[in-house]
C-alpha cells in the first residue's frame, strides 16, 4: 500500500498567483481547498502570508476579496444597490460572513465619502456619491422649500363661512425653483463661454445669477447654486472675492449655513468666510 503523499515544506514557485486569480474570480474560495498541493503548516502560512500581501483577506473558513472591494465593484457595476434587507445584499458578497459584517461594510463605505445611502421607491438603497445623489447642503434647501410649499398649502385650507382657496401658479414656481435638480436651463446657454463679444464684467454677472435665482418669496439664494449657474463662467476664487466685494459695498448680504455640516467641502470651498471662520452659504441682495 502506497503511503500518504508527505506536505509539501517550501511554498511552490507561482503558487500564490494561481491561488489569487481563482480567488479574484469567483470572489471566495473555502481556505481549506486553497492549494491544489498538500502544504506543511509553515508553508501554508506563507500561502496565506502572500495572499493577504495582494489584498485578500482570511476568515475563519474563505480567503476572499474584501468585501468592501467586492460591494464597490457592485456600485460600479450598477450604479444603485438594494440594501433593504441587507440579507439580500449578503448574497451577493462572495465569503460574507454573518448580516452585521456586512452592515459593518456599508457604515465603513458611507463613514469615509465612498458611497451614500438613498431612498428610492421608499427603500433604502446604496449608490456612488455621484451628482445624481443629493448633497448634504441640497437636502438642507429642499427641506427648506418643503416647509415654505406647506406653508402655502396651510393658506388653502377651507375655513368655515369663506370660499375655497388656491394659490398662484407663479408663486408656487417660485418656491419649487429654488431647488434646480435638473439640466441647465436652455435659455441660459448664451451666456456660456466662447460667445463672441467683449467679456462680461464678473461682479455683473454674480449679481445678475444671484437676481435670476431668488425668488419673492425667499429672497435667500444657495451660493453653490449660484456657482453652478454660472457654469464655469467665474472661478470659485472670483466668486468667493465678488461676493465679499459686494457685501461691503451694501449690495449684497451673506449668511451662514443654517444647520452644521450640511455642505459637502466642495460646496464650502465655493463660499466666503466670516472673520470667525463660518461659512457663509447663502447670499441676499440688498438692492433691488
Amino acid at each position: 500500500m502506497a503511503g500518504r503523499a508527505r506536505a509539501i515544506e517550501e511554498l511552490p514557485d507561482g503558487l500564490v498567483e494561481e491561488v489569487e486569480a481563482r480567488v479574484r474570480r469567483s470572489g471566495a474560495i473555502l481556505a481549506s481547498a486553497a492549494s491544489p498541493l498538500k502544504l506543511a503548516r509553515g508553508a501554508q502560512a506563507r500561502l496565506f502570508d502572500g495572499l493577504a500581501r495582494r489584498g485578500l483577506e482570511r476568515t475563519g473558513r474563505f480567503v476572499r476579496v474584501p468585501l468592501a472591494k467586492q460591494l464597490e465593484d457592485l456600485l460600479d457595476r450598477e450604479r444603485i444597490v438594494s440594501i433593504s434587507p441587507l440579507s439580500a445584499l449578503k448574497k451577493r458578497l462572495a465569503g460574507a460572513g454573518p448580516v452585521a459584517e456586512v452592515k459593518l461594510v456599508v457604515a465603513e463605505l458611507v463613514s469615509t465619502g465612498r458611497a451614500r445611502v438613498v431612498v428610492r421607491d421608499g427603500k433604502d438603497r446604496l449608490s456612488r456619491p455621484t451628482r445624481d445623489v443629493l448633497s448634504d447642503g441640497e437636502l438642507g434647501v429642499l427641506a427648506e422649500v418643503a416647509k415654505e410649499l406647506g406653508a402655502l398649502l396651510k393658506r388653502t385650507r377651507a375655513r368655515k363661512g369663506q370660499p375655497p382657496r388656491s394659490l398662484w401658479r407663479a408663486d408656487v414656481a417660485d418656491c419649487i425653483g429654488r431647488f434646480d435638480v435638473g439640466p441647465r436651463r436652455a435659455a441660459d446657454s448664451h451666456e456660456r463661454p466662447g460667445r463672441s463679444g467683449p467679456a462680461a464684467d464678473p461682479v455683473d454677472t454674480v449679481l445678475a445669477a444671484v437676481a435670476r435665482l431668488e425668488s419673492p418669496s425667499m429672497p435667500l439664494v444657495f451660493i453653490p447654486r449660484v456657482a453652478r449657474a454660472l457654469d464655469g463662467r467665474v472661478s470659485a476664487a472670483t466668486l468667493r472675492a465678488v461676493l465679499e466685494q459686494a457685501e461691503r459695498e451694501g449690495r449684497l448680504e451673506l449668511r451662514p449655513e443654517s444647520g452644521v455640516g450640511l455642505l459637502t467641502a466642495e460646496e464650502a470651498s465655493l463660499c466666503p468666510r466670516a472673520p470667525n471662520g463660518a461659512v457663509l452659504s447663502y447670499v441676499r441682495r440688498t438692492e433691488r
